[in-house]
């Protein structure tokens, strides 16, 4: 069974406000090594872990600056929806995995402040890392008309993506957007109790 434990979460969503500002400079001067605006620019996207921040934090920094420096109107960010300790989604994710029907279920979709079906998004910490260094970002900028930034959380989506609820949407938010997305490249080990890769 899928499960992540209380304290791996805890730790995970530490106090963002917490990290001193010259910490987070480090993020930003450390993903200047990498120039994402130009693959961005002509039609590539950028894939970043969620992790916490002093793991990964110059990565997320090069995503949020390789948006804001293409000039794009809109930004769309992927994230993933953990099922956390809520049982109907780890029930769900469980019925994908053995090539059950899960269009009933009601995890099985596209969720986010924009998608209407569903609060169950707001707990999510998957794109909490990105959001941060993007105001972060902004503020520092002085921007006073930011790209829209789009979040979104497919989940089930691991077999017939395009039949989702809220891919209509998410479609229509495509012309002048970069897609950024974020992923577990791995749920393994003591944190989520299991041996297998899920």
């Amino acid at each position: 069974m899928l499960k992540l434990k209380k304290n791996a979460l805890g730790t995970y969503q530490q106090k963002l406000a917490l990290i001193p500002q010259d910490e987070i400079e480090g993020f930003f001067n450390q993903s200047r090594k990498w120039n994402l605006a130009p693959a961005l620019s002509n039609g590539g996207s950028v894939i970043f872990p969620h992790t916490l921040m002093r793991t990964c934090g110059d990565q997320i920094a090069a995503a949020v600056l390789g948006c804001l420096d293409s000039g794009a109107p809109r930004v769309i960010a992927l994230g993933v929806l953990h099922p956390l300790e809520r049982q109907f989604m780890i029930d769900a994710r469980q019925k994908s995995y053995r090539g059950e029907d899960v269009s009933g279920e009601p995890s099985w979709g596209i969720f986010g402040p924009l998608f209407p079906e569903s609060q169950i998004w707001k707990i999510e910490y998957s794109l909490q890392n990105f959001e941060f260094l993007w105001n972060y970002e902004i503020q520092k900028r002085k921007i006073k008309n930011p790209p829209e930034l789009i979040l979104a959380y497919p989940c089930l989506a691991n077999r017939e993506p395009w039949k989702l609820p809220g891919m209509d949407q998410l479609k229509s938010y495509l012309p002048n957007s970069l897609i950024v997305s974020t992923t577990d490249f791995c749920h393994l080990g003591r944190a989520y109790e299991t041996d297998r890769i899920l």
